[in-house]
């Protein structure tokens, strides 16, 4: 890494389903003292992020110098130096995997950013993985999860209706996702062996719920950019559709009926859409339910995580209603 940074990148890890959508999209890539090298709504990251990402090193192609985005790693640091920015990379998926892959892509940032800071969002376990199979569930058969070869196997083509204990075993050992999500001691663990622990920062998503404006000065502060401007740009915020019940009931009509199932696998992403999600979201929210050997299984594992934050990053999880 030739060159000299004086300011380090800030890496948001996820999880998701913690506001990291949210966060990205109405503060990091709006805020004016921000250089934000994450994923824009609509498009994808810049040409030169990507290869870090996916752990490639492919040659980055030339680039318009109107738009230093295309340009390379180095560059845009420069960049972002020369005009006393913050560079913030933000990318949910990161805090997923197994630990080895974690640290392998700690030592990645490392590497091609050279001084890093990571942010981290936690959620209650159980809370997350409920939210995030109603994604995964939504994912499966509206996006590119329903192409997925292991998917597919397993569940066969979408249209296609799975309760949260089918996904739970068939996902709990699927490249590290979910258990891989909800070991967040482990990830902060992770990077901070290569990144020391006093820069590496645990936010909790029950206190952006319940205290956002506590929680908003607190990551202003940790990345060193003006909380006035982030509260404005925050209060504009966009929300994701709440799924209701009405989506799984539209999800299983469309799987049991031929000539339903027929036009959903020949129609687009969009029309997929339009076709599964009600038109009103003000239903019933979906609730799933945990059987009793899951519910055992992430209370262990739940546990000695939460543990592992409150006595060595000093979070007060239990506070929040975190298992202890």
């Amino acid at each position: 890494m030739s060159q000299k940074q004086s300011t380090p990148v800030f890496i948001q890890l996820g999880l998701p389903k913690t506001a990291t959508t949210t966060i990205r999209f109405n503060l990091f890539a709006r805020h004016s003292q921000v250089y934000y090298l994450g994923k824009f709504l609509g498009g994808g990251f810049p040409a030169a992020v990507r290869p870090v990402l996916v752990d490639k090193f492919v040659p980055i192609k030339t680039f318009d110098e109107g738009d230093i985005h295309q340009a390379s790693i180095n560059e845009q640091l420069a960049y972002a130096a020369e005009n006393h920015l913050k560079p913030v990379l933000a990318q949910e998926g990161l805090a997923g995997g197994f630990l080895r892959s974690k640290r392998r892509q700690a030592s990645l940032f490392k590497d091609n950013f050279g001084s890093c800071k990571a942010i981290l969002f936690v959620r209650e376990q159980t809370s997350f993985l409920k939210s995030f199979y109603v994604q995964m569930l939504r994912n499966f058969n509206q996006g590119s999860a329903g192409k997925d070869p292991r998917w597919m196997y397993l569940l066969g083509k979408p249209p296609r209706y799975f309760d949260i204990n089918q996904w739970m075993t068939w996902a709990w050992h699927i490249g590290g996702v979910p258990q891989g999500y909800i070991r967040y001691a482990d990830t902060a663990a992770a990077y901070a062996s290569v990144f020391g622990m006093e820069n590496v920062r645990i936010f909790i998503f029950e206190q952006f719920v319940q205290q956002p404006e506590v929680f908003v000065r607190s990551l202003c502060e940790f990345i060193g950019i003006d909380e006035t401007e982030a509260f404005e740009l925050m209060r504009a915020k966009r929300s994701n559709v709440r799924l209701t019940t009405a989506y799984i009931e539209n999800v299983q009509n469309t799987e049991r009926s031929a000539t339903l199932k027929k036009a959903f696998r020949q129609a687009s992403q969009e029309e997929r859409r339009r076709l599964l999600i009600p038109e009103r979201s003000d239903g019933e929210r979906i609730n799933p339910v945990f059987s009793p050997k899951w519910l055992d299984k992430i209370d262990k594992l739940s546990r000695k995580q939460n543990r592992r934050l409150a006595a060595n990053w000093n979070l007060p999880v239990k506070d929040f209603g975190y298992k202890i």
